[in-house]
């Protein structure tokens, strides 16, 4: 635990102006961490084994530090800084800074981006990035005000699966089977393809990645990192869908059942690969894996894609409706 003066002025009654920083490591840590997280992500709230079992999975020597955020002995804040492992661009950290939202949630945004500065530089950051959502608008302001650039736009948008009618979209499910498409589990794969099955699924999602509209180069995981995810807590295998063609995977779309409140699902990638795309696969696995979420007891489905991205106009033809924007914001540091 270290102490540090990171305070927007000097005095008592400045929340900034005495911290101590916690960093997060067992489970009780983690525990309180989500306390201060969840209200900020309460469209993907998270239990703290989770969290734990995320980090746990992060390869030793990808550079990280996550810490609680402590004023006059009590929780005020949980930040995470970690080496952007998937970009191929040299010393950027991405991150997240969220707080307790209480009264006074204002100076608390204000006041924790100098720390999360400040464990970037220790890291060896040169470029930080960090998601805001659009329902926290003081952290928008306060980033603003430090010098960090708003970037790229991810509508978030949600859709009540009570509500949801595939019907208009059986057309594309008929085409996809005349043309030899098969759409199954990842269980059903994975119980076909014993030995090589994390390979295959590998490959095929490292291929759709690098076309998915992002801030920063994309450069492929390491596949020890990509299995440990699989066998993550939330990760199950009847709620991912995959397409084959001639024995080869050649797209796929997975759902997260949330493990705080089981009504809530998640999307993950949503992909066809390059030569298959305009076949209607994309709509195809949607839909499949939308009614396999609702039979599983998912009643709200959120997911967020780049503003320009096609895939948001194919989710809203499905009936996503706009909720929030997640942009992102950054600042060189050198």
């Amino acid at each position: 635990m270290g102490r540090g003066d990171l305070g927007l002025e000097k005095g008592e009654d400045t929340i900034g102006a005495m911290f101590e920083l916690e960093d997060v490591e067992t489970l009780e840590q983690f525990d309180r961490a989500v306390e201060i997280r969840n209200p900020c992500y309460w469209m993907m709230p998270s239990p703290g084994f989770q969290l734990k079992a995320l980090t746990a999975e992060l390869n030793d020597d990808v550079r990280r530090r996550i810490v609680l955020v402590r004023h006059q002995g009590k929780d005020v804040g949980y930040i995470r800084v970690i080496e952007a492992f998937w970009s191929s661009a040299k010393n950027l950290f991405s991150g997240s800074i969220t707080y307790r939202l209480d009264d006074r949630r204002d100076e608390l945004a204000k006041a924790l981006i100098p720390v999360f500065e400040s464990l970037g530089q220790e890291l060896g950051a040169e470029t930080l990035t960090v998601w805001v959502h659009s329902d926290h608008p003081e952290q928008s302001a306060a980033l603003e005000a430090a010098g960090y650039q708003a970037g790229q736009v991810n509508p978030i948008t949600a859709s009540k699966l009570n509500e949801f009618d595939p019907s208009p979209f059986a057309d594309s499910l008929a085409r996809c089977q005349a043309e030899g498409y098969e759409i199954m589990s990842v269980a059903e794969w994975k119980q076909q393809h014993e030995t090589d099955w994390v390979h295959q699924f590998y490959d095929l999602d490292m291929k759709i990645m690098a076309d998915v509209p992002m801030p920063d180069p994309w450069q492929n995981v390491p596949i020890d990192m990509f299995e440990r995810e699989l066998y993550s807590p939330g990760v199950s295998f009847d709620l991912m869908f995959v397409a084959v063609k001639d024995g080869a995977l050649v797209g796929s779309s997975s759902i997260y059942q949330n493990l705080v409140d089981a009504t809530i699902g998640n999307t993950g990638l949503t992909g066809v690969l390059q030569d298959h795309r305009r076949s209607g696969m994309a709509t195809a696995l949607k839909v499949i894996s939308m009614l396999r979420a609702k039979e599983q007891g998912i009643t709200t489905l959120f997911t967020d894609n780049e503003e320009k991205n096609p895939m948001l106009g194919l989710n809203i033809r499905l009936g996503f409706q706009p909720i929030l924007n997640s942009t992102e914001y950054r600042r060189n540091l050198v």
